[in-house]
């Protein structure tokens, strides 16, 4: 699922199944005052093939033009487009196209003009090599990291490998796969995600990367420890980035994440990081120690008042399907369970 404030003070709830149908739903409050018990009924888009993944954006220069990106055909990423608000959509669009294999994207959007991708070529469970690529939509147009025009948004889709590798993997460091992006005060994406050395699914790194406006600053951080599950070598603990403090980050790892050696609990416990120098030099803190229980995925809230805002999920993750987990919240210095 995903949420829109639009301009107007209405909110736009948008969700799918995982692939299983052709249908992207969305409703709409009743009321634009904010109240969130209240809405429309519901309504979808048939795409004509299996979709998930709901990404919207309001971009102000553009008489408040919605982007609604998504995965859909051929597990592709596109997008439809509105201009009146969600009331009509154009037909979808592909935005790129990866033969064979599935890119994984993640947005960031200043909205006002422009929208920001960091994405990989490929699931990288399924494909050697798997890489970092950045590339942002300005005013109709396609752009690389440094401004280099790729091509109009309505000549899309178009290959991956277009935009600015951020990230090679076919290092021995290996494949690389998205976790988050933000933009700092400048409006420059901020990258954290994770890779997978020698191409081991025992041995996750976090690395982070940053945009300065001429060029990336790209460094390992700490060692994110085993895969979650045997069937999936690429899932790991997680990483964000603070939305609103860019050079924090919070990662999940059930190692030692200076050294990759074992840590004394055997969990995955939460740690949160801050750079002064781009990702160069990094300070760390425990927010779980000697855990019972794994503290997984973290993610912090966009527009976050305290100094300390995070959220995690606490508990048993056998499968992305089976799971008895908990979502907790460190406030200032208050946890909060739901």
């Amino acid at each position: 699922a995903s949420i829109l404030h639009r301009d107007d003070g209405y909110v736009m709830a948008f969700y799918s199944k995982h692939g299983s149908d052709d249908l992207m739903r969305y409703r709409v409050t009743s009321t634009n005052t904010g109240d969130l018990t209240q809405w429309e009924p519901e309504q979808t888009l048939d795409h004509g093939s299996g979709v998930t993944y709901s990404n919207p954006f309001l971009l102000s220069e553009e008489d408040g033009k919605i982007y609604l990106f998504f995965r859909g055909e051929s597990i592709d990423p596109h997008y439809y487009a509105s201009t009146n608000r969600g009331d009509t959509w154009e037909g979808a669009h592909k935005l790129m196209v990866s033969p064979g294999e599935r890119p994984y994207v993640k947005y960031a959007c200043d909205g006002s003009n422009t929208i920001h991708f960091v994405y990989t070529e490929a699931h990288p469970d399924s494909y050697a090599g798997t890489s970092i690529y950045h590339m942002y939509y300005r005013n109709g147009g396609l752009y690389q990291s440094d401004g280099t025009f790729i091509t109009n948004l309505v000549d899309a889709p178009i290959a991956p490998q277009l935009g600015t590798k951020i990230y090679d993997g076919t290092n021995a460091t290996g494949e690389g796969w998205t976790w988050d992006v933000h933009l700092d005060t400048n409006g420059y994406p901020v990258v954290p995600y994770a890779t997978f050395a020698s191409r081991s699914p025992d041995d996750h790194r976090y690395r982070y990367a940053r945009w300065d406006g001429s060029q990336w600053h790209d460094n390992e951080v700490a060692y994110g420890g085993t895969r979650l599950y045997n069937d999936q070598a690429s899932y790991s603990g997680g990483i964000c980035v603070d939305p609103e403090q860019p050079e924090v980050v919070y990662i999940s790892s059930d190692v030692n994440i200076t050294n990759g050696l074992a840590n004394s609990s055997g969990r995955y416990e939460l740690y949160r990081g801050s750079t002064p120098d781009f990702g160069a030099s990094w300070e760390w803190r425990a927010i779980t120690t000697n855990s019972i229980a794994d503290n997984l995925r973290p993610i912090v809230p966009i527009g976050h008042t305290n100094e300390t805002t995070v959220l995690w999920l606490n508990g048993t993750y056998t499968t992305y399907t089976s799971y008895d987990l908990d979502v907790v919240g460190l406030f200032g210095s208050n946890v909060v369970v739901e």
